[in-house]
């Protein structure tokens, strides 16, 4: 069997499998995608990023969730997409466009003193819903907000986020008020201008940080009230901070690093 190179990459914990399409695209099943991911088996991976070009030209960001899934958007995984892109094809454009299921997405790329990269996303418009839900799990009636990033995010108040997500995050994930599964961030507010979040995402389970879970996080605050549209969030993912901010035009950008832990070969098949 052939090997294909991969870089195994984070943004902030939330590990992924690149695999650089841009000469030939593959449509990679949902078994592959498991498999590569596993981590006893595979390389390991919250999911798969594929680079890909259009046929216009443009780039294009194709991502797979570790249990095969296709999420529409992932703001640690674009982070790594756009350093790759700046680092290995020479990219010069800043911001970079990447399209993703979600939509475009413009990517500033920065190579700071120190060697690591950081990455500022434009994540979009969210849409906060205009009240709190409420949904069953554990035996618990757990009221959240929900939000779209251009993925489905419920945000749920919490005195322990670890514990939380540990104990209900399955289940809040597939409870029937979301038809669609649905990303569950637990929140705990740590000063003024942190908060604290543990994501159980969607198709991942518990993940290290979530790009979109914090922009989510952030927006919530923002329209109920919790925290001033002029300043910047700090949100403590357990793989390290993104810092979210509402642009002037309402959109929402997102800054964090973007990591490359090491460059093999793996058989897909």
């Amino acid at each position: 069997m052939p090997l294909t190179p991969f870089w195994k990459v984070h943004g902030a914990g939330n590990d992924f499998v690149l695999l650089d399409q841009v000469g030939a695209p593959v449509d990679l099943a949902p078994e592959v995608a498991a498999r590569v991911c596993d981590r006893h088996t595979g390389v390991g991976a919250d999911g798969l990023l594929l680079v890909r070009r259009d046929p216009d030209g443009g780039w294009r960001l194709v991502i797979l969730n570790s249990d095969g899934s296709r999420p529409e958007m992932c703001g640690n995984g674009i982070r790594c997409v756009a350093r790759h892109l700046r680092e290995v094809h020479g990219e010069p454009s800043d911001p970079i466009a990447i399209r993703t299921d979600a939509g475009v997405r413009p990517c500033s790329v920065t190579k700071n003193a120190d060697g690591t990269w950081s990455v500022t996303v434009g994540m979009g418009r969210a849409t906060v819903a205009p009240a709190d839900e409420t949904a069953l799990a554990g035996g618990r009636v757990h009221t959240f907000r929900r939000v779209s990033v251009g993925n489905p995010h419920a945000i749920i108040a919490s005195d322990d986020p670890w514990a939380d997500a540990r104990t209900y995050g399955p289940e809040l994930e597939v409870a029937s008020v979301f038809p669609n599964r649905s990303n569950i961030e637990l929140v705990q507010r740590l000063s003024p201008d942190a908060v604290k979040v543990v994501v159980h995402e969607r198709g991942c389970g518990i993940t290290q940080a979530c790009g979109t879970g914090a922009t989510a996080v952030a927006a919530a605050f923002v329209e109920t009230g919790r925290h001033p549209a002029d300043r910047p969030l700090a949100v403590h993912l357990p793989g390290g901070v993104v810092t979210i901010r509402r642009a002037d035009d309402g959109t929402w950008l997102m800054t964090g690093p973007a990591a490359v832990v090491f460059r093999g070969e793996i058989e897909l098949y």
